[in-house]
């Protein structure tokens, strides 16, 4: 199952920030370098890629943290989303804000995508299976329409004609 980002209170932290004996999650680079490393009780990484996890979520929880999260992440930044607003939260003002479009959104990268996205004030459209569409309205999306509709890609350039960015 996967924790909502709300559930988390999520931070970004430097390594001063950082300490022994919180409980976190992580992201490493493989086994590529001997100063890092993971799969165990602790984790050693750098500050930047790692998550303070509140002691309300379990550890199985927590774990999703790693390469979900990340590329979700790294998808936003290569798109351009201003990640200080994924950072501070900006409030979308009005369905005429410029629309973000998250092709089958389902996945967990997926869900990941439409929690960060919600923070930037896009205007959050995503296609799904009509099975997941109860799913992806708890995570946060604006709108949802089924991408196996054969009519989709119309719909969505008639009824959002500002969408600027996409992923799949």
């Amino acid at each position: 199952m996967l924790v909502r980002w709300s559930e988390l209170g999520m931070a970004w932290f430097t390594d001063e920030m950082l300490g022994t004996e919180q409980q976190v999650s992580g992201f490493v680079h493989s086994g590529q370098y001997h100063e890092v490393g993971s799969f165990a009780e602790y984790l050693k990484v750098d500050g930047e890629l790692a998550w303070h996890i509140p002691q309300m979520i379990a550890d199985s929880k927590a774990a999703n943290y790693g390469i979900l999260a990340v590329t979700a992440m790294f998808v936003l930044v290569y798109l351009d989303v201003a990640w200080e607003n994924i950072v501070s939260g900006t409030i979308r003002q009005s369905p005429a804000d410029p629309s973000i479009l998250i092709y089958s959104s389902g996945s967990n990268v997926g869900l990941f995508a439409i929690q960060l996205t919600k923070r930037t004030g896009l205007h959050v459209i995503i296609t799904a299976l009509r099975r997941s569409f109860d799913l992806v309205k708890r995570y946060g999306t604006d709108s949802v329409l089924d991408y196996q509709s054969p009519a989709a890609a119309s719909e969505i350039s008639e009824a959002y004609p500002n969408i600027i960015k996409s992923l799949d």
